[in-house]
């Protein structure tokens, strides 16, 4: 992964303004450490991570895209999701989690991304619908592609973030219903 992060670390420098190459470079920093961006008990950023790197481009991208009036890029609002979920103020993600959370209506990855923010603040609620909705586009996908590989991972996911956000939300009825669906 580090050659990875390279590579694009020179697409980035020659192509400093286009919102793929922005997505991809920084998808490449935080997949070279994954799910090692920031030291928990520190808050600082995990060392030999491009944590601080791949936030500094994710929130130029972003703000390039607001200060132009173009819709938000679904690449890099995920892969922001991703960088900042640990971090020691996941609340900067909130903007992007809800800017993510209906711009590509039937990704039900991307539908339950902002969710990983959202527990994280305390915003249950809006966690346990992002999950609710994740599910039904996963429902239309599954049910149009008959698939049963590894995206089945990404549906128990959605599945567990929904019971866990209803369980913080002291709801019942939607805890039961993510159970029944896990069993299913």
């Amino acid at each position: 992964f580090s050659n990875r992060a390279a590579a694009m670390r020179e697409v980035h420098a020659r192509f400093p303004d286009d919102p793929d190459v922005a997505a991809l470079f920084a998808e490449a920093l935080i997949n070279r450490t994954p799910w090692q961006l920031w030291d928990l008990p520190t808050g600082r950023p995990r060392e030999g991570a491009d944590t601080l790197e791949a936030q500094a481009v994710l929130e130029d991208a972003i703000a390039a895209r607001e200060r132009e009036g173009l819709a938000p890029h679904p690449g890099q609002l995920h892969a922001y999701l991703h960088t900042m979920e640990m971090s020691p103020t996941p609340e900067r993600a909130l903007r992007a989690a809800d800017a993510l959370r209906d711009l590509v209506p039937d990704a039900g990855h991307l539908r339950h991304m902002a969710s990983h923010v959202d527990v994280l603040c305390g915003h249950y609620y809006e966690s346990l619908v992002a999950n609710e909705r994740a599910i039904e586009a996963d429902d239309r996908y599954f049910a149009a592609t008959g698939e049963q590989g590894f995206y089945t991972l990404y549906r128990c996911h959605d599945i567990h973030f929904k019971i866990y956000s209803a369980m913080f939300l002291g709801q019942m009825r939607p805890a039961l219903e993510g159970a029944r669906q896990l069993r299913e």
